[in-house]
């Protein structure tokens, strides 16, 4: 059972759906985030607060995750007015 409404014959991307959920608690998503430790890879994340990404993890799992890449714990890095959450191994072409 998915939270995302999808009209006949309507295909979304699994980035489409991830954009949707984040803009849905007011995340930003970044297809393009190199966090510590990563060499210069990009990955996929979101920012925000706490609250808005635990209703972004709860929407997701309704999305069933794994066919994100996105089920294994994300790593966090504080940013100041908020936090990122991104997943190492799951970059912008791994949803598209």
């Amino acid at each position: 059972m998915g939270t995302i409404n999808k009209q006949i014959g309507q295909q979304y991307s699994d980035l489409e759906k991830v954009q949707a959920i984040a803009e849905r608690h007011e995340l930003s998503l970044d297809t393009d985030y190199s966090g510590r430790g990563m060499y210069g890879k990009r990955c996929v994340g979101v920012s925000g607060d706490w609250g808005q990404f635990y209703q972004f993890i709860l929407d997701l799992s309704w999305e069933s995750p794994e066919d994100f890449g996105m089920e294994e714990a994300p790593r966090q890095e504080s940013m100041g007015h908020g936090s990122i959450w991104y997943w190492p191994r799951v970059s912008k072409e791994d949803l598209s």
